[in-house]
C-alpha cells in the first residue's frame, strides 16, 4: 500500500468515526508516523540529552533544527552504538548531513540523519553547543519512522468563547485503530505570546468529553476559558503496536470566536398533521439569546438509547434578543434511523452565524442538554400494518426436490393502525417461492 493511500485511509477511518460521534471536520486530516520534541540550550546549560523511543522500522529519519552551526548532535542506541551527525558510518547504515536553512540570510541549520533498521528501544539523543551563548537557542527535533504505526489528530469545528472544542485522536497500526493508549496534549496560542499553555488528557472511557467508551477514538474538550484567538493542540500518544512500543506526535489547529448567540434551553413536542392521533413530526424548539442579528444555521442532534443518532439543520433569520427556532424530525426517519422508542437525548445544539461573505462561523454550541419526552414507536405515524419483528418461519419442500416451494410464516406479530389506537394481530400464511 502506498504512503498516499495509507494516509487517505487513516483520514477516512477517523472522519467516519467522528461523523458517527456527531462531529464535523472542517480541515483535512493526515496520519503521521512521526515524533517531535523541543527544548532550549542556555549559557548555563549548553548540552541536553533527550530520550527517543524507536519502534521497529526499516528507516529512521532524524532532523534536528537550531540557529547554530556549532552543535554536536549524536545518537546512542540501547546497545551502546554511537552515531554523530556529520560523521559518516555507512557500514552501520548511517548517513548524515549538516545544511544551512536560508531565506536570503541564514536563519538556522538542519542536522539530518538516516538510519536503516535501527534497534528498537529507547535511544539517547544528545545536543551540545560548543560556542558561548549570549541568549538561549531553541532546538527542534523531528523523527520520522518508515512503518505503519501512525497518529491522527483533529479538532472538529471552531467554537465561540466559553464553548468547549471537541478534540479527537486515533492511532493506527496499518488500517486498525489501536487501544490501550496514553494520549495527552498541550494547547498553545498562535496569536498571544503571553498565553500559558494548558494540558489536556484524552479519554476512551466515555468520560471527560469522550462520547463512546471503547471505540478506540480518544476524545477530550479544550478548556472553556480560552479567549478568542487561534490555537494549536499538540498531541503525544504512547502505546504498543505490531512495531513494538511507540511514541507518536501530531497537531491540529482550531479557533475560538466571539460569541454571537447564547443557547438557553430547548423544548419538544409531537405534531399530528392529519389529526389521526399519530405524530407525523417531533419538533425540537431551541431558544437562544441573539447578540448579532442575521442569518443562522440551527442544528440539533438526537441520540437514541441504542447509540444511533439523527441530525437536522435549518436556516433562519434571527433578530437581536430572545429567539426560538423549530427543528423538525419526521416520524418515518425516527423509526428508520433511530429505530427505538424515546426518550431521545438532545446530544448537541449548534448555532452558526452565516456572514455576508457567505462564511459560516460558530455562534454557540452546547452538548448533552437533556432528554425529550418518552415517544413510543406506536405513537408515531406508520403504515396501516407493519411487522413488529417477532415471529417464526420455515421452508416447505412440496415435491421433495431439495428446494423450498413455500415459506411458512407462523405467528408473525403485526401492528394494526386504527384511528383510536394501535392493535396487535398474529398471522400465519404461506408465501409462494419465486
Amino acid at each position: 500500500m502506498s504512503m498516499r493511500v495509507q494516509i487517505s485511509l487513516y483520514a477516512l477511518l477517523l472522519a467516519t468515526a467522528l461523523s458517527a460521534a456527531g462531529q464535523s471536520i472542517t480541515r483535512p486530516t493526515a496520519a503521521y508516523a512521526t515524533t517531535d520534541d523541543t527544548f532550549q540550550l542556555t549559557a548555563s546549560s549548553t548540552s541536553a540529552t533527550r530520550s527517543l523511543l524507536i519502534d521497529r522500522c526499516a528507516l529512521l529519519s532524524l532532523n534536528v533544527t537550531a540557529p547554530s552551526r556549532t552543535l554536536t548532535v549524536s545518537l546512542t542506541s540501547p546497545g551502546g552504538a554511537h552515531f554523530t551527525i556529520g560523521e559518516q558510518n555507512t557500514a552501520a547504515g548511517f548517513q548524515s548531513d549538516i545544511a544551512d536553512l536560508s531565506d536570503g540570510s541564514t536563519i538556522g541549520v538542519a542536522y539530518t540523519a538516516n538510519l536503516t533498521n535501527p534497534s528498537p528501544g529507547t535511544w539517547s539523543l544528545t545536543v551540545t553547543e560548543h560556542s558561548p551563548l549570549s541568549a538561549p537557542i531553541d532546538v527542534v527535533i523531528m523523527a520520522s519512522f518508515n512503518n505503519a504505526t501512525r497518529l491522527v489528530v483533529v479538532s472538529g469545528d471552531n467554537a465561540p468563547v466559553g464553548t468547549p472544542v471537541r478534540l479527537a485522536a486515533a492511532a493506527f497500526d496499518g488500517s486498525t485503530k489501536l487501544s490501550g493508549l496514553t494520549i495527552g496534549g498541550v494547547v498553545r496560542s498562535t496569536t498571544d505570546a503571553s498565553f500559558t499553555p494548558v494540558g489536556v488528557t484524552f479519554h476512551d472511557d466515555g468520560t471527560a468529553g469522550d462520547e463512546h467508551a471503547g471505540d478506540r477514538l480518544y476524545e477530550a474538550f479544550a478548556p472553556t476559558t480560552l479567549p478568542a484567538g487561534t490555537y494549536v493542540i499538540h498531541v503525544t500518544a504512547r502505546g504498543t503496536s505490531s512495531t513494538g512500543a511507540f511514541r507518536r506526535t501530531a497537531a491540529a489547529q482550531f479557533r475560538i470566536m466571539v460569541r454571537d448567540a447564547q443557547i438557553t434551553s430547548f423544548a419538544d413536542f409531537g405534531v399530528d398533521d392529519d389529526f389521526d392521533f399519530y405524530y407525523d413530526h417531533i419538533i425540537i424548539t431551541t431558544q437562544a439569546s441573539i447578540t448579532t442579528a442575521g442569518k443562522y444555521q440551527v442544528s440539533v442532534r438526537l441520540r437514541a438509547a441504542n447509540g444511533r443518532e439523527l441530525q437536522h439543520t435549518i436556516d433562519v433569520q434571527l433578530p437581536v434578543g430572545s429567539a426560538n427556532s423549530d427543528v423538525s424530525f419526521t416520524a418515518a426517519e425516527i423509526q428508520r434511523d433511530l429505530a427505538v422508542a424515546g426518550p431521545y437525548s438532545v446530544a448537541e445544539i449548534r448555532y452558526s452565524h452565516v456572514l455576508a461573505s457567505g462564511d459560516t462561523v460558530p455562534a454557540d454550541i452546547r452538548y448533552n442538554l437533556g432528554a425529550t419526552a418518552a415517544y413510543t414507536l406506536d405513537l408515531l405515524a406508520h403504515s396501516t400494518l407493519r411487522l413488529a419483528g417477532n415471529g417464526t418461519a420455515f421452508g416447505i419442500d412440496q415435491d421433495a426436490n431439495g428446494r423450498f416451494d413455500l415459506l411458512q410464516i407462523v405467528h408473525c406479530e403485526m401492528h394494526e393502525r386504527s384511528a383510536a389506537h394501535p392493535r396487535r394481530r398474529d398471522i400465519s400464511a404461506p408465501i409462494t417461492a419465486g
